[in-house]
């Protein structure tokens, strides 16, 4: 990863059961170290909701990370198809993973099925055939299904029920995801795997398989140039009709999309520098940006102590 380490961020105590304590501390850990500002931004979520949203998001990053992390298809599968087990076993009161200990009251608190996790996975598998040949309509839809899903969970465990704040935070879900995917080209073509649009590459005449040998296409830096702006237009698009009363519990949301969208500035200034380095914001920066979020909410004296 090529974002500056930083020592593990502090976070308000949770409320918690004895048994789960060693879990949900586990949840702390990964996800302050694997997405700082999406740790920043639950900092100040109300305070009875936060271990939930830790558990949550730090199954996210467990599951993400799978097809990341394997070169070869099959051993990713065969990672996920674990985890598919292992939400079951949670479902059933067996869970083994600290995620799912975590996770699992949460599950009960909340009323959420098991189903919508099992989704998630098989879902997030089907990035796998993605690798080189998807079009902008199916990332935003992989999007939509994966950290879009995950977001929706989110706003339930943050108390938002309100019906048309639904197909927003599905939305800016997955606007995050397809930035997170943005930034890590680089990282995906020396996996050889590129999940830059098919029609953008062919529109900015980029060959992939140039990118995947490491040489830089004429067109390179104006196709990210391209991407990072649609993106930021589309973020910004979906959180502006969130509504007022739906923000003070969508600040996790919140604050991840102004993180991503001051991300995709520096994309897009670093745009020729996308095969070889992968952009990343300080983490105290991500801080300041998730408590300035919070403070415009007006929540940010709900963030403890």
């Amino acid at each position: 990863m090529g974002a500056i380490a930083a020592a593990r961020p502090m976070i308000p105590t949770f409320s918690r059961e004895p048994e789960g304590s060693h879990a949900l501390s586990v949840c702390e850990s990964k996800l302050a170290s694997s997405d700082p500002g999406q740790y920043y931004g639950v900092m100040f979520a109300a305070r009875e909701r936060r271990a939930a949203l830790v558990a949550l998001y730090a199954f996210w990053q467990e599951v993400r990370e799978i097809v990341d992390e394997c070169r070869e298809p099959e051993v990713a599968r065969v990672k996920l198809g674990w985890w598919h087990e292992e939400v079951q076993a949670m479902a059933a009161g067996r869970p083994r993973h600290p995620a799912t200990t975590a996770l699992a009251p949460a599950m009960v608190a909340y009323d959420i099925p098991a189903e919508s996790l099992l989704s998630l996975i098989a879902s997030v598998g089907q990035r796998l055939g993605y690798a080189n040949n998807a079009t902008y309509a199916e990332l935003c839809d992989y999007g939509l299904r994966t950290r879009g899903a995950i977001e929706r969970l989110a706003a339930r465990m943050a108390g938002c029920h309100e019906p048309a704040a639904g197909e927003n935070v599905l939305q800016v879900g997955a606007r995050l995801e397809m930035i997170t995917l943005l930034r890590d080209t680089g990282a995906d073509l020396r996996r050889n795997r590129c999940y830059l649009p098919r029609e953008d590459l062919a529109r900015f005449g980029v060959d992939p398989r140039d990118l995947s040998a490491g040489r830089a296409a004429a067109g390179l830096g104006e196709l990210i140039a391209f991407e990072a702006r649609r993106l930021r237009e589309e973020l910004g698009q979906h959180v502006e009709r969130l509504t007022e009363a739906a923000r003070p519990r969508l600040i996790p949301l919140l604050a991840a999309a102004a993180i991503a969208a001051a991300l995709l500035e520096r994309i897009h200034r670093h745009r020729d520098r996308v095969l070889h380095e992968q952009p990343a914001l300080l983490t105290l920066r991500q801080l300041w940006i998730a408590w300035r979020v919070a403070r415009r909410a007006g929540t940010a004296d709900n963030r403890g102590s």
